[in-house]
């Protein structure tokens, strides 16, 4: 899996706590998908850095996040729309079949303004 990396993330061992917004136990897992700037570390920092938020592996291309996605079964999917090796909307709709209760977040390239330039 050249194109992905599990992210060794302490935050996924912190003891499992009531969310109050989700209403769920536990941290909420992860996977992000996009190209490798700023605005995707950053995001990365952002979203481990939450009480709930666990981020688990990070890719910059749509076949390794649709494999590490299918083997981590993640929450949350943030997916650039401009991912090489795989069309993203494609990937969004074969990521919906394989984890219903997952969801997606698209970010359009056009939202990442001057924190990422996406090729």
């Amino acid at each position: 899996m050249s194109g992905g990396k599990r992210i060794p993330s302490l935050c996924c061992q912190r003891p499992a706590k009531k969310a109050s917004v989700t209403k769920r136990e536990g941290p909420i897992h992860s996977v992000i998908a996009g190209n490798r700037d700023l605005f995707w570390e950053t995001m990365i920092i952002v979203l481990d850095g939450e009480p709930d938020g666990c981020v688990r592996a990070f890719s910059h291309e749509g076949r390794s996040a649709f494999q590490l996605s299918e083997e981590l079964m993640p929450d949350v999917l943030v997916l650039d729309e401009n991912l090489p090796n795989g069309d993203s909307l494609e990937l969004t709709s074969l990521l919906k079949d394989r984890l219903p209760d997952a969801r997606i977040l698209f970010v359009p390239a056009t939202m990442l303004g001057p924190f990422g330039v996406t090729s």
